[in-house]
């Protein structure tokens, strides 16, 4: 299970991610990287280049657990100094929830009517997200 009682670390990965990788490659970047116990009980945070997807990696004693959140339209607020860890520790429930909310904070692309996904990679996709 999630732990989001007392306190809890987050480490947000800064700059960008391969997020291809599953728990054991986002657990290997933990260790090998910056130097930390993929096995504690943080939140270890990651953003792909696009700054459409985070993944959230937390061991909770028996196994891994993977949040992840990817956007159609926006984007992520993202620290972008490369290869450098912000870590956060939270201490009350509401303020936990606060600084995810804070964290995951979106950018919109388009106006405030909405925004289109760009076509890539030969597929058609214009896609209308209204705000």
């Amino acid at each position: 299970m999630l732990d989001f009682s007392g306190s809890t670390t987050i480490c947000l990965a800064c700059g960008i991610t391969d997020l291809r990788r599953s728990y054991s490659g986002l657990a290997v970047i933990i260790k090998l990287k910056f130097h930390l116990d993929p096995y504690s009980r943080c939140m270890f945070a990651f953003c792909n280049c696009r700054r459409t997807l985070i993944k959230i990696l937390q061991w909770d004693g028996s196994g891994f657990w993977i949040l992840m959140k990817r956007l159609d339209c926006d984007s992520f607020h993202w620290p972008d100094t490369p290869d450098k860890l912000q870590i956060r520790i939270l201490q009350e429930k509401t303020k936990e929830l606060e600084f995810l909310n804070a964290m995951l904070k979106i950018l919109r692309w388009g106006g405030a009517a909405g925004c289109f996904v760009k076509a890539s990679a030969g597929r058609r996709q214009a896609r209308l997200c209204t705000a």
